[in-house]
């Protein structure tokens, strides 16, 4: 079996981005998307709201920056990272 480590996730901005810089001058930008799913339970219906927290760097940062505002959709296919708290 392949080694994969992708994801795709597509949402709504849920606030304008954040643009920074490291100590190094890499341009980072930092934005949240809500993704939504609609289910029927019961007769009636029920909504489930995911927030995923994306960071990129170098040019795409600056391109995001510039190009993405709240309320928005987006699409992010990125390579996995885990965070200290997913071991």
């Amino acid at each position: 079996m392949n080694n994969l480590n992708s994801v795709l996730i597509e949402g709504i901005l849920t606030q304008n981005p954040e643009m920074s810089n490291t100590s190094k001058g890499t341009p980072i930008c930092q934005f949240s998307l809500s993704c939504k799913r609609f289910y029927k339970q019961d007769d009636e219906y029920q909504k489930e709201e995911s927030i995923f927290d994306i960071t990129v760097l170098n040019r795409l940062a600056e391109v995001c920056n510039e190009n993405l505002k709240k309320d928005r959709g987006v699409k992010s296919c990125r390579k996995t990272k885990r965070g200290p708290d997913n071991r």
